[in-house]
């Protein structure tokens, strides 16, 4: 139905899974200044954990690292512990330990992809190979390509090691959506079916939660026995100047509050990527305690992040 785009010229809109998440990164300007105070109430959170629960001269991983303008590593780093940062980006992990000027020894990088469809041509090329799908079943053929290559990469498994406490740093909503909503804008200025368009959307959905669930089942995997994970989830966005911000603001002021924002919230319109994540590993870890944060992500928009203790025992 439609003529085959050469990948050289999808290549200039389409980026690989390793260079879209680079870009994710690079995305926001002045961001380690502007989240200085959220990335000290973070970081005290975790201090927190670590010095109530004795985990000291602990292995500690932290998954989703980025640049780490969320977390202070320097201050992390001083807890006597041995820290891992890892991500699928690798510049922004040496990134991370040139500006928080750590010695070398001090932290280990691992760069890593955890979903999966780094370097699968399936996935990079999805406006190449869609495009010339012009059924609901050759969709479906795409969608279960795609879901095998996730389901047969246990990344946890290359890691080779487990760790008295994982820090998940928001990554539920950045596995693999933001490419796969691109995919989908590409498609549509392709005047691509409404019918496959739709059809996607839906697959997409369930993908995301296959994507999510198997991400959790490596970071369990990850723990030691009566391992310990602090897992940060980005659950609302809104804009600054929106009503939903002013309600958000005052809500957070008080945990029931926000409690009740949430449930009144997931009553009226379901899961999100970010508390489905949460929810899901809630199946296979035990919670502990949660907190609510306001994340300054740009002068624009904020997130406002539910971060989570989780317990690796029995549930």
């Amino acid at each position: 139905m439609y003529n085959g785009i050469e990948d050289r010229k999808w290549g200039l809109f389409m980026s690989t899974l390793v260079e879209f998440n680079r870009i994710l990164n690079e995305s926001t300007t002045n961001r380690s200044l502007n989240w200085s105070q959220y990335r000290e109430s973070i970081t005290n959170t975790i201090l927190e954990v670590i010095y109530q629960s004795h985990l000291t001269n602990k292995d500690i991983l932290i998954l989703g690292a980025g640049n780490s303008d969320d977390i202070n590593l320097d201050i992390l780093a001083k807890s006597d512990n041995h820290i891992t940062i890892s991500d699928i980006d690798k510049n922004a992990l040496i990134k991370a330990k040139n500006n928080y000027q750590l010695p070398d020894g001090s932290v280990r990088l691992l760069p890593m992809d955890y979903s999966g469809l780094a370097n699968e041509p399936k996935w990079d090329l999805m406006v190449n190979h869609l495009i010339q799908v012009d059924s609901i079943k050759g969709v479906d053929a795409w969608i279960h390509s795609i879901r095998n290559k996730i389901q047969a990469h246990v990344f946890s498994k290359k890691i080779k090691q487990k760790f008295d406490l994982v820090i998940v740093s928001p990554i539920y909503t950045q596995l693999l959506y933001p490419q796969l909503m691109t995919g989908i804008t590409m498609l549509g200025t392709l005047n691509y079916p409404h019918e496959l368009m739709d059809h996607l959307r839906t697959s997409f959905l369930d993908l995301m939660q296959i994507t999510i669930s198997h991400f959790n089942n490596s970071l369990v995997r990850l723990l030691n026995k009566n391992g310990i994970a602090i897992v940060m989830s980005d659950i609302f966005e809104a804009g600054l100047k929106s009503p939903a911000y002013e309600l958000l603001h005052e809500a957070i002021a008080a945990k029931s509050s926000m409690d009740q924002y949430y449930l009144d919230y997931n009553e009226k319109y379901g899961f999100g990527f970010g508390d489905y994540g949460l929810y899901d590993l809630s199946t296979k870890l035990r919670q502990s305690d949660y907190q609510w944060f306001e994340w300054p992500f740009s002068t624009e928009n904020h997130l406002f992040v539910k971060l989570v203790n989780f317990r690796k025992e029995k549930v």
